[in-house]
């Protein structure tokens, strides 16, 4: 059995452990090298085969695009090492596991796991500022995460990459200043590109960088699930910490100057609707139909939502943090409110006119439950200048043209075409007048001889066809088209 006493570096430790664990192991005893090397990978470490055979290379080989002749494990490495030695082994492991401990000890700067980048690339970052959400302007940042940022693990189980990013519109880089001050980054580190959307550019800021306790603290808050479209986590009150994280989603995702707000997760939307008792509905809206600013952040593939905060709860989101977003900082009034509900519900101008020609105005503001002046007001906002159509102008447009209503006359009878049009009897009848129509009721036999017009034309339509032929061309039976025949005596 070896006692090394000069276990310091990575090399040495492996050195080690090919030496000493076959002292211990009598399946490992007669095993070449780079067996030993896989087996020891997957037994002690619990890595993949070629986990040592890959930090041999980055230690000895120059030409490795890793090389790194100080590669050092890492605690958790070491820690999961041991487990498995001294489960495995027992008492008589006392010697390897002497050695990992003279390794940690000699490196007291190991990382805590492999991937430990953030202390070296961010070292005044606030690596546990999400552990709590215990302040306004923990929840606020949390609130703007869930709006516009994510989290990255990566695809593969062994190497995650434990990746925070935010991404935002370029004219409001000034805010991923404020928060990588927050958080503790350099803004230096922020990155400007371009997205293209429908042919339109979208120039765009952003931060990624990674670091575990952060990435597990924001995952434990729930921001993947919420992502997914859950509930917030987050226990919503009454209070500053709830109203905080609502305004950092609404200066993501909220409508500027507006009371609206946009999202994916409808769940969420309604457990605001819920917790605050908000009567407005939740609606669904086409992608298409929101601004250049929103469409690029959602996904064609999921729908989106849209829900008019009250202005009550809007100015205590304001409240809450001073810090947010300043071009969607303002105070709220009830008739905003309300006039962005009836543009929730109507959407465009060009329903608010239709509307107007079928209802009229004073019967529409019943129906929305609004004052007459107010929907007046959206009218001229929108320069939509309609009157109400009258019920004989309704019925021109169902049916288009003279012909057309002469031609229903006459097929159904004056009181069915009124039925099948929905219409009353005096509308109908101020249309004939108006057209000078005097038709009435036709029979069967009276509409097929309408159509086929004269004696000469069913005598030329015989010589191609049969009654019964003829009768199932013209939509009639045979007896009704052989009545005619009789009639015309040919």
């Amino acid at each position: 059995m070896n006692n090394n006493n000069h276990t310091n570096t990575t090399l040495d430790l492996i050195n080690d452990l090919l030496q000493n664990i076959p002292d211990i192991d009598d399946q490992l005893k007669n095993l070449s090298k780079t067996k030993l090397l896989e087996n020891i990978s997957v037994m002690i470490f619990n890595k993949g085969k070629h986990f040592l055979k890959h930090i041999l290379s980055k230690i000895r080989n120059s030409h490795n695009p890793d090389y790194n002749p100080n590669y050092k494990f890492s605690i958790k490495v070491l820690k999961i090492a041991k487990e498995n030695i001294q489960e495995k082994y027992g008492p008589s492991s006392e010697l390897v596991l002497k050695n990992i401990e003279k390794y940690h000890h000699v490196n007291r700067d190991l990382k805590h796991y492999f991937h430990e980048q953030w202390k070296k690339y961010n070292p005044h970052l606030k690596s546990r500022f999400f552990k709590c959400l215990d302040t306004a302007e923990k929840t606020y940042w949390f609130g703007f995460l869930c709006s516009d940022g994510s989290i990255t693990s990566g695809n593969d189980p062994s190497r995650k990459r434990y990746q925070v990013s935010i991404e935002i519109s370029k004219k409001d880089r000034s805010h991923l200043v404020k928060f990588c001050r927050a958080v503790g980054l350099n803004p230096a580190k922020i990155g400007e590109r371009t997205k293209i959307l429908n042919n339109k550019k979208h120039r765009l800021v952003y931060i990624i960088f990674t670091c575990k306790p952060m990435f597990q603290d924001i995952e434990n808050l729930g921001l993947r699930e919420f992502k997914e479209g859950n509930e917030l986590k987050f226990n919503l009150k009454n209070n500053n910490l709830s109203y905080a994280l609502l305004l950092g989603i609404y200066d993501g995702d909220g409508k500027e100057g507006g009371t609206i707000i946009y999202s994916t997760n409808y769940s969420f939307l309604l457990q605001i609707k819920n917790v605050y008792k908000i009567k407005t509905e939740i609606r669904k809206r086409e992608v298409d139909e929101l601004s250049e600013e929103l469409k690029f952040k959602i996904k064609r593939t999921k729908p989106i939502y849209e829900f008019a905060l009250n202005p009550n709860l809007l100015n205590k989101m304001m409240d809450s943090y001073h810090n947010s977003l300043t071009r969607k900082r303002k105070r709220f009034s009830e008739q905003l409110h309300v006039m962005e509900t009836i543009k929730n519900k109507i959407r465009s101008p060009e329903v608010l006119e239709k509307v107007i020609k079928t209802h009229g105005k004073e019967k529409l503001a019943k129906m929305l439950k609004v004052s007459f002046n107010t929907l007046h007001k959206l009218s001229i906002e929108w320069d939509v200048n309609v009157k109400k159509i009258s019920a004989v102008e309704k019925l021109k447009a169902k049916v288009k043209t003279k012909e057309n209503l002469i031609n229903m006359i006459e097929t159904d009878g004056k009181e069915k075409t009124a039925k099948e049009l929905k219409i009353g009897y005096k509308t109908r009848l101020n249309l004939m007048d108006e057209w000078n129509i005097k038709t009435n009721y036709l029979t069967k036999r009276e509409l097929l001889k309408k159509k086929i017009g004269s004696k000469e034309n069913l005598q030329g339509l015989l010589k191609n066809s049969s009654l019964t032929q003829l009768a199932k061309k013209y939509g009639v039976g045979r007896n009704t088209l052989k009545r005619l025949y009789d009639e015309w005596e040919i």
